[in-house]
């Protein structure tokens, strides 16, 4: 069984070589995808779309539809990605962002799988 809260850190992935680092986290029910700067969406899980685990992402990321836009997520670090990320503090359900280096949070590959299949057993009601 998981617990309530989940957060990632993960890359948004956004065509050839581009990627940035973003926080993904579900707490209460709500989904939100951001970064220090912005909210690239916040959503209850429900308004979650074509929520896929794609084979030749080899377990490292997903694809989700939000109203109109398709996202790309990786669990692992792309070699093309930001360098300062936010971590998301749930503590008593309150989110206080702080900019840390991605090097205090690269993940291995084996951290982003775990988080990975957390989010798949999550995503698909587990």
């Amino acid at each position: 069984m998981l617990p309530d809260s989940l957060a990632s850190p993960v890359w948004l992935l956004a065509g050839l070589g581009s990627a940035r680092a973003v926080w993904l986290t579900w707490d209460g029910g709500m989904v939100t995808c951001s970064d220090a700067d912005s909210l690239v969406f916040s959503v209850p899980v429900q308004e979650l779309r074509h929520v896929r685990f794609p084979w030749y992402y080899f377990g490292r990321g997903l694809k989700v539809r939000v109203r109109a836009t398709e996202y790309r997520l990786s669990f692992i670090r792309p070699g093309a990605s930001s360098y300062a990320i936010p971590r998301m503090q749930l503590a008593g359900g309150a989110e206080q962002p702080t900019v840390v280096a991605v090097r205090d949070v690269v993940q291995t590959v084996e951290e982003g799988r775990a988080a990975w299949r957390s989010w798949r057993e999550k995503l698909r009601g587990g």
